[in-house]
């Protein structure tokens, strides 16, 4: 008897927490805004025609790479956000290659950062740690670079891109996350003549608020 009423007082202790949570009609937060700011950056490679001379010019955009992303949370453990990139140059500024795309997520060992409310927004559940995650981005690349002292001052290139995406988010409150991440992303190069492609390689810090 005593061993029946041990079990069921450690019973009661677990199902009483579970019971009070589930108590609360309870709904995800699904969208989430944010933007990137990192190391690396973005380049572009054009074949040009002069004088029945084919010249390749090559142009890069660095040391940094942001973004600016909306991503919407499909399920516990992936997401898809449309988000844009560039590359930039300090001196002079320039930032004329940039990268839109739709990026999916996979989240492993355990649901993506998330923010759950009761219905009456009196509590708050929030699960600290590190989610690891990876992805696949398709979108259209495009660059445009002017260069005033070059032989050739203007260069461009355009193209459909496939990148792929890896890192963690770390949720630090109820509607901040970071995002740790490593970008790479390239066009394929054409099989015209004059060929043409662009690239992007990042490791970005990001920043992103669930609502």
């Amino acid at each position: 008897m005593l061993f029946d009423l041990r079990v069921l007082r450690s019973l009661a202790r677990f199902l009483l927490p579970i019971g009070f949570f589930l108590s609360f009609q309870t709904a995800h937060s699904e969208y989430r805004l944010g933007g990137t700011l990192g190391l690396g950056g973005t380049g572009l490679i054009s074949d040009q025609k002069i004088s029945d001379v084919v010249i390749s010019v090559e142009r890069s955009e660095g040391p940094g790479v942001f973004g600016i992303f909306l991503e919407y949370l499909t399920s516990d453990t992936t997401s898809v956000a449309v988000g844009h990139t560039r590359g930039f140059n300090l001196g002079p500024f320039s930032s004329g290659i940039g990268f839109t795309g739709l990026t999916w997520r996979k989240f492993f060992f355990g649901p993506a950062p998330s923010m759950v409310n009761s219905k009456e927004e009196r509590s708050t559940l929030l699960i600290q740690r590190y989610a690891l995650f990876s992805g696949v981005e398709v979108g259209v690349a495009d660059g445009s670079t002017f260069r005033e002292n070059d032989a050739i001052p203007n260069a461009s290139a355009s193209g459909l891109f496939m990148g792929f995406h890896g890192g963690c988010d770390y949720q630090t409150s109820p509607g901040i996350v970071q995002r740790y991440e490593v970008v790479y992303s390239t066009t394929p190069v054409s099989t015209g003549a004059l060929k043409k492609s662009l690239t992007e390689f990042a490791l970005q810090f990001g920043v992103y608020f669930i609502f």
